[in-house]
C-alpha cells in the first residue's frame, strides 16, 4: 500500500503542481517587496542630526520627534531619535528619516540619572513642542529649549 503512495503520477499533473509552487514562491518574495514600496509612498527621507540644550547646557538624555506638520500641508512618516549627552541623530536607530518641510517638533528632555525603572531619570521640562521647516535634504538642526518649560 505504501508503495502505491510513492508511484509517479501523471506528468500533466506534475507541471501543474510546479506551476502552482513557482506562483506560490513568485507571491510570497513579492509581498516584502510591495509592503516596503507601500509603507514609503515614494517620497525621500533625510536624515537630522544636532544638538539639543536647555539652560545652556546639553540636555543629558531624552528624545525628540519629528512629525510633519499637516496643518501646513506636509505629509509622510514621523522621525525619531533618542538625545544623548546633547547630540541627537535620526540615522541611528529605527528611525527612517524625515521628508523634509514644515515639521511639528517634540522634545523630552530628562536629567540621565537611571532610578529604578526611570532609565533616562526624571523630567528637565515639560515637553516641549516648536515648529520647524526642515531642508529637503540631510543636514544639522540644533534646539534650545527655553527655560520658562521647567518641570
Amino acid at each position: 500500500m505504501a508503495a502505491s503512495r510513492l508511484t509517479p503520477t501523471n506528468p500533466a499533473s506534475r507541471d501543474v503542481d510546479c506551476m502552482i509552487r513557482i506562483r506560490v514562491t513568485a507571491t510570497i518574495l513579492a509581498l516584502p517587496l510591495a509592503a516596503v514600496l507601500a509603507g514609503c509612498g515614494g517620497e525621500r527621507l533625510y536624515h537630522v542630526s544636532g544638538i539639543v540644550t536647555y539652560q545652556g547646557k546639553p540636555v543629558p538624555a531624552g528624545q525628540i520627534v519629528f512629525e510633519p506638520d499637516a496643518s501646513a500641508g506636509n505629509k509622510g512618516p514621523a522621525a525619531f531619535a533618542k538625545i544623548k549627552d546633547g547630540h541627537y541623530d535620526t540615522s541611528l536607530g529605527d528611525s527612517r528619516g524625515t521628508v523634509g518641510g514644515p515639521h511639528l517638533v517634540r522634545i523630552h528632555g530628562r536629567d540621565g540619572i537611571p532610578r529604578g525603572e526611570l532609565l533616562n531619570g526624571l523630567p528637565l521640562f515639560r515637553d516641549y513642542e516648536t515648529k520647524s521647516d526642515l531642508p529637503k535634504r540631510s543636514g544639522e538642526q540644533n534646539f534650545e529649549v527655553p527655560t520658562g518649560e521647567r518641570q
